[in-house]
């Protein structure tokens, strides 16, 4: 049986969007043995094992600390010894794309190959860099992440199918969706009576990212007056405090903070009428869970890059000179964000609306 290493970092949406590619690399190699190396640079990290399905895609979860009391060298020559110990046949090589500093996939390959000692590397080549800025000119949009991956699959003869048949499933348990019905029950979403549920998600790992608190609390009155919709916010716990306002100001709402895993929200969300809220992780989770999302984006990163996958799903984002500025906290006061008003998301949300009552 072959022993194959894959190579993937990042939070929550990112190993989300390299479903489609992680359920190829699968099938390319059906009877081997996968383990997923991914990378933990601080308390908020999500691993993969608490996103992707625990049996049928990836065989081991393998972590590398980047920060700890441990050296940095010490921590890399162990890496080594666990990589040669196991003599792995090929590494898929899923790095995010960075066009920032493209000295960082030389470094890694280096390891991999000369230290590590793995001959076979796939998906190190045909990454298209994202495109500069221009001064006077807006960014047209760039290939999404996710396509990204398949590219640089394709690239080494991995075939991927096309959009529409590629495997995003996240491969609920049945435990996972009886936790997430049992939760339902608890906050009256199950019963006959209750009202039509949407998903929000109001946080994000960067400020620059969020839409404003008074534009999210105008938005839920707003469908709570006119279709009497239930909120109900995922996200982690830094969005805890943001989330109980705006429920005390909508005076209705439900708060899955604190009660639901990653993949009990997947399952939670199932059903749901649809997502609305920003660019983050929540959303990611709920275009796997089969939501059609609206999303609100920033324009702080290049635009179609974090496109959610599926088909049908509503991007909000507004062209400004500064954007792809890549800031974590915006110094603009976040012209990008404001510049999209409560209206043209409720004009979105009514669509769906219409759309999903009428069936």
């Amino acid at each position: 049986m072959n022993e194959i290493l894959i190579f993937r970092y990042g939070q929550l949406g990112d190993f989300l969007v390299a479903l489609p590619a992680l359920w190829a690399i699968r099938e390319q190699h059906q009877s081997s043995r996968i383990v997923l190396l991914s990378v933990s640079s601080d308390s908020t990290f999500v691993t993969p094992q608490q996103i992707l399905p625990a049996s049928g895609l990836i065989d081991e979860f393998w972590t590398f600390e980047s920060v700890g009391a441990v050296s940095l060298a010490a921590r890399i020559i162990e890496l080594t010894r666990r990589i040669r110990g196991r003599g792995f046949d090929a590494l898929y090589y899923l790095s995010p794309r960075l066009r920032e500093d493209p000295r960082r996939a030389h470094r890694d390959i280096f390891f991999f190959r000369f230290i590590a000692g793995i001959s076979q590397i796939f998906a190190c080549k045909g990454v298209q860099p994202l495109p500069r800025k221009m001064v006077g000119q807006y960014l047209s949009d760039v290939r999404s992440e996710s396509d990204s991956l398949n590219d640089r699959l394709e690239s080494s003869g991995i075939r991927i199918a096309d959009a529409d048949k590629q495997r995003t499933d996240l491969r609920l348990s049945d435990s996972e969706r009886l936790a997430a019905s049992d939760w339902r029950a608890k906050v009256g979403l199950s019963k006959p009576t209750s009202r039509l549920a949407v998903a929000f998600g109001i946080g994000g790992k960067w400020s620059s990212k969020k839409w404003p608190e008074e534009h999210f609390a105008k938005l839920g009155r707003r469908l709570i007056e006119e279709f009497s919709i239930e909120p109900v916010i995922f996200g982690g716990v830094t969005d805890l405090p943001l989330a109980e306002r705006l429920v005390l100001h909508w005076g209705r709402g439900i708060v899955s903070t604190g009660d639901l895993g990653v993949r009990e929200s997947a399952a939670a969300m199932e059903g749901m009428l649809f997502y609305v809220g920003n660019d983050c992780g929540t959303m990611h989770l709920a275009a796997a869970a089969g939501l059609t999302c609206v999303c609100i984006f920033s324009s702080q990163d290049w635009p179609g890059r974090w496109t959610p996958l599926g088909s049908g799903h509503v991007i909000l984002r507004h062209r400004v000179p500064c954007e792809a500025c890549r800031l974590a906290v915006c110094d603009r006061g976040l012209i990008c964000l404001r510049a999209i008003t409560v209206e043209s998301v409720i004009e979105q949300c009514r669509h769906l609306l219409a759309m999903r009552t009428a069936c």
